[in-house]
């Protein structure tokens, strides 16, 4: 079966996250199914029940809705509600959705259901393995990437995603450009968003492979949308892969691996092997650092955070890192975490 991994992982991370803040006693179960719906397809089933205090009915609708609590919500102090809210956004961005029913006094039951497509068994490969890439492995050819993106924050990420490492990138504002700087400097790659001024992803795709040598760049679609519709029409047009936002640096590079047949230099310490990080052992997250960061860093960062955007959240610290960076990496390891509530309150305390 195959699905949006990046989305469901957020998902699953807020509705056990949610159950653990309210469960004192008893315990919480997670269950899983994936049941057939049609002949291309299945149903992903997933109920997390916790034994916390419950939710009364009255109350049941403010849910899903974002900075609205319950009750036991305003009881616990333990956030803002935005986890859920999210959630249900990105579940019903796959085709699904996310329901509740509780019971004052016994707990409550979150389900998730999405569809999933059917993969054939061949294809399914298993997950590269996640180490941190130091550098290009020396002694092979310096890759170009071109990066076209109209969003500052998303091509200024990739940017620094891969020039430490020995990249030669260059960077464009909209698809005009893209053909542009194509046609002039003949990259190996290039990192192209769906949805751009002047020409759009597609049409970029399509220009390119009518051009001299467009037969031989590689080009990944970097999107955050969720539907298939949009994927199949990068793929259609001659796009190689397409990548999801938010996504993990490891998945990049192993694309990037894949298409160009590069080689990295890696850190000795995998994703596995490295130490848990326990919530207490986070660095405190102070007012005064906080208030030093101008008004429309905060106001994007909120509103980042209040779209689930991920992506966008570390490229807006990757420019907070300039000023501070202890403040920036305590922030991303709460994004790390997908812990929405707790960066809000920040923030939002930040403008009180």
């Amino acid at each position: 079966m195959s699905g949006d991994e990046t989305k469901l992982r957020q998902i699953l991370i807020n509705l056990l996250g949610n159950a653990v803040k309210f469960t004192e006693q008893g315990g919480i179960t997670l269950r899983v199914r994936a049941n057939s719906r049609e002949t291309n397809g299945f149903r992903l089933q997933v109920e997390v029940e916790d034994s916390g205090p419950g939710i009364a009915p009255q109350e049941l609708g403010r849910l899903f809705q974002h900075f609205e609590q319950t009750h036991t919500g305003r009881q616990s102090g333990t956030g803002t509600g935005l986890g859920l809210a999210i959630s249900r956004e990105f579940a019903r961005l796959m085709g699904g959705d996310i329901t509740v029913a509780s019971q004052v006094g016994t707990g409550s039951i979150f389900r998730l259901e999405v569809p999933l497509a059917a993969v054939d068994a061949p294809t399914i490969r298993p997950t590269p393995e996640q180490r941190r890439v130091l550098q290009l492995q020396p002694r092979q050819p310096i890759p170009r990437v071109l990066i076209a993106d109209d969003q500052e924050e998303n091509r200024e990420l990739l940017s620094q995603m891969l020039g430490p490492i020995g990249f030669a990138t260059k960077i464009v504002r909209d698809g005009q450009e893209a053909v542009l700087e194509f046609q002039s400097w003949h990259p190996d790659l290039i990192l192209i968003a769906m949805r751009m001024p002047v020409l759009d992803g597609c049409e970029v795709i399509r220009q390119v492979r009518l051009s001299a040598g467009g037969d031989a760049v590689k080009i990944i679609c970097v999107s955050a949308s969720a539907f298939a519709e949009d994927r199949q029409a990068a793929l259609e047009q001659g796009a190689d892969d397409f990548l999801s936002k938010p996504f993990r640096e490891a998945v990049l590079f192993e694309k990037i691996h894949t298409l160009l047949a590069v080689e990295y230099v890696y850190g000795d310490e995998t994703a596995a092997e490295a130490p848990a990080r326990s919530t207490a052992q986070l660095p405190e997250v102070s007012a005064g650092a906080l208030a030093q960061l101008p008004g429309e860093v905060i106001a994007n960062l909120r509103a980042a955070t209040l779209n689930g955007d991920t992506d966008r959240l570390r490229a807006l610290l990757h420019q907070v890192a300039k000023r501070d960076k202890a403040l920036a990496q305590s922030l991303v390891r709460l994004v790390d975490r997908y812990d929405y509530d707790a960066l809000i309150l920040l923030l939002t305390r930040k403008d009180s």
